[in-house]
């Protein structure tokens, strides 16, 4: 099925009622994928809001936009061997992370990918729905030679398949 993909969004870049017709989709049957940025998840505003009940991960709050530190990074890697979504994506290339939100994955939530030993992608379903939330911002600098998960050759065929997941 199609996916709706929304990158870095607060609660007042969108306002309330794009909100609720979201949450709508998803209730119906429509896949949302959440990615993270400087103004997202817990810096998105987002408190008391209905959207809180769409995402397979509770937020920890403002300033969840964690740095690895400098010249330091995650590792981007699988959360469990064999899983479907992750079929023919190659983690050759170590891709690797700078910033990400720090999340607590929902009990009913699946995560796919993590960076470090934190959630990085989680999948959850809500109505008749599915919700994919990547944690990760795409900034920060690598040292030479490192690749940014934003770069990683992975990161496309990882796209696709979390559109034929359901």
């Amino acid at each position: 099925g199609r996916v709706l993909f929304r990158s870095d969004v607060t609660s007042k870049a969108l306002g309330d009622r794009c909100f609720d017709m979201l949450c709508d989709y998803v209730e119906q049957g429509g896949n949302l994928l959440l990615t993270g940025g400087p103004y997202a998840f817990g810096n998105g505003e987002f408190e008391g809001a209905r959207f809180l009940e769409v995402l397979p991960v509770t937020l920890s709050g403002p300033f969840d936009l964690k740095w690895a530190g400098k010249g330091k990074s995650w590792a981007l890697t699988p959360a469990q061997k064999g899983s479907p979504v992750l079929e023919g994506v190659s983690f050759a290339e170590d891709p690797r992370v700078f910033w990400h939100h720090f999340v607590t994955p929902k009990r009913s939530a699946r995560v796919v990918l993590r960076a470090g030993d934190q959630p990085a992608l989680v999948v959850g379903r809500h109505g008749k729905g599915q919700v994919a939330v990547l944690t990760l911002s795409p900034t920060g600098v690598g040292a030479a030679g490192e690749t940014a998960w934003w770069d990683w050759e992975g990161w496309a065929p990882l796209v696709r398949s979390e559109e034929h997941t359901s």
